[in-house]
C-alpha cells in the first residue's frame, strides 16, 4: 500500500510537467503564422554547366516592346499577327492568353481565359476559375502554362512546328520559362513540361512567347480577356489553397492596417505629436522624400527635426548629463519646435513658414507637402540642428 502511493506521489508531477505546452522555437513559431497549404517553392536543383532555357534555338521568350510607344507596338505586334492568320505555311499555331480578378456577389473571383487559333479559325477557347485566394499575377502565368498545352496538342492534330503566345502581362511572360524560385514557380514548371513534350520531339519545332500592349483594340487578346472574364460564373479550381502572392498581399494589407491603429494610437498620447507626420506608415515614402528638391543631407536633417533626435540641447542632455539643454536664447530647453517658431536667433528666417501659414498651425506646416517644404527651406538656411561646437557643459549647482 506504501509502495503504491510512493509511485502515485512520484508520477503525479511528472505527468503535470508533461501537460505544460513547451514554448515555440522561432522557426515554429515563424512556421505557425503560415498557412499549410501555401503554394510551395522548392530549389530547382540543375548542373551550372547546363543553361536555364534548355531549348535556346526553340524556346523565346520576348517581354520588350517592340515601339516606343504603346500604339506604336501594337502596330508591330498587329502585323505579325496578320502574318500568322494568314499562314502561308500552314506550320503556325497563334494563341492569345489573359488574366482577371474581380468581385462578383462580394466575394473575389480570380480566373484566366485563353485563345488558340490556326490561321483564321479559333480551335480552342478556355476559362478557368483558380479561386479567391489569388492573385491576377498567378491567373497570367497558369493562363500562358495551360494555352502552351492546349496549343501544343492542336499543333500536333494540324501538324504546325511553331506555336505563338501573345500576353499582355510583361512581368508574366519574363518569368514563365524561369523554373528557378519565385511565386507561381509551379506555373513555370508546367510550362517547361509543355514545352519539353513539344520541343524534344524535333529540333526544327519552335514557341515563343511574347508581350503585347493590352486595351490597344488587338482582336485575339480582346477575345482571351473577354474569356477570361466568364471564368467568374466558373467553379474555381486551384491547385494550392492559396498563392504566395495573395498571401504577401493579404498579410501586407493586414500589417498596415495594425500599423495605422498603433500609429494612431501613439501620436496622440505623445506630447510632441504635431510634428510627426499625419501619415500612417507605407511602403512608398512620402513625397516630401520621394520626389525631394532638397539634397539628401537636408532630408536627413528634415528626419532628425520630425523625430527631435538630432543635434539639440534637450535631446544631447538625455544621454549626457553633462551637457547644457538650455539655448543659448536663454531658453531652459533647447528643442526644434524652439529653434523654428520661437528662437530669437532664427527670427529673420521665420517668414519662410508664415508664409505658408500665417496662423502656425502644426497640422498645416507638418500636414502638408508645402508646409514640409517651408520648414526643409527653414533648417537650410538658419542651420539648425546642423553639428557645430560642444554643447556647453551644464553648470554645477
Amino acid at each position: 500500500m506504501l509502495n503504491h502511493s510512493y509511485e502515485h506521489c512520484a508520477e503525479a508531477p511528472l505527468l503535470r510537467l508533461e501537460s505544460r505546452p513547451n514554448p515555440k522555437s522561432p522557426i515554429a513559431f515563424a512556421a505557425s503564422l503560415s498557412h499549410p497549404d501555401t503554394e510551395f517553392i522548392t530549389p530547382y536543383l540543375v548542373h551550372p554547366s547546363k543553361p536555364t532555357n534548355p531549348w535556346p534555338e526553340q524556346l523565346e521568350i520576348d517581354e520588350k516592346s517592340p515601339g516606343t510607344t504603346k500604339k506604336a507596338a501594337a502596330k508591330v505586334i498587329q502585323n505579325e499577327i496578320d502574318i500568322a492568320e494568314a499562314n502561308p505555311r500552314g506550320d503556325t499555331v497563334h494563341s492569345f492568353s489573359d488574366g482577371h480578378a474581380g468581385v462578383l456577389n462580394g466575394i473575389p473571383k480570380v480566373g484566366l481565359g485563353f485563345v488558340v487559333k490556326y490561321g483564321h479559325k479559333i480551335l480552342a477557347r478556355h476559362s478557368h476559375g483558380i479561386g479567391p485566394r489569388a492573385n491576377i499575377y498567378d491567373a497570367e502565368m497558369l493562363g500562358i502554362a495551360l494555352c502552351l498545352g492546349k496549343s501544343a496538342q492542336i499543333a500536333e492534330q494540324v501538324q504546325a512546328t511553331r506555336i505563338q503566345i501573345y500576353c499582355d502581362n510583361q512581368a508574366a511572360v519574363k518569368a514563365i520559362a524561369t523554373p528557378q524560385r519565385h511565386p507561381a514557380q509551379y506555373a513555370a514548371r508546367i510550362f517547361h513540361q509543355h514545352a519539353h513534350s513539344f520541343l524534344s520531339k524535333d529540333p526544327s519545332q519552335h514557341i515563343l512567347v511574347k508581350w503585347i500592349p493590352g486595351h490597344s483594340k488587338i482582336a485575339g487578346n480582346e477575345m482571351a480577356d473577354e474569356t477570361a472574364k466568364r471564368s467568374e460564373t466558373l467553379r474555381p479550381s486551384s491547385i494550392f489553397n492559396r498563392t504566395i502572392t495573395w498571401s504577401r498581399a493579404n498579410y501586407t494589407k493586414r500589417a498596415t492596417k495594425s500599423w495605422r491603429k498603433v500609429w494612431d494610437e501613439h501620436t496622440y498620447s505623445r506630447p510632441d505629436s504635431g510634428t510627426y507626420i499625419p501619415r500612417a506608415p507605407s511602403h512608398k515614402l512620402h513625397p516630401i522624400f520621394n520626389h525631394s528638391k532638397f539634397s539628401r543631407n537636408l532630408q536627413c536633417q528634415l528626419v532628425q527635426f520630425l523625430t527631435g533626435h538630432g543635434f539639440y540641447g534637450e535631446y544631447s542632455a538625455r544621454f549626457h548629463p553633462h551637457i547644457d539643454p538650455q539655448c543659448p536664447c536663454g531658453e531652459p530647453k533647447q528643442t526644434p519646435e524652439h529653434l523654428l517658431m520661437f528662437c530669437p536667433d532664427t527670427e529673420k528666417f521665420r517668414h519662410i513658414i508664415t508664409d505658408v501659414s500665417p496662423d502656425r498651425s502644426w497640422e498645416e506646416i507638418f500636414g502638408t507637402l508645402p508646409g514640409l517644404e517651408a520648414v526643409s527651406e527653414s533648417i537650410l538656411k538658419s542651420g539648425i540642428g546642423k553639428c557645430r561646437d560642444p554643447p556647453a557643459v551644464a553648470q554645477p549647482l
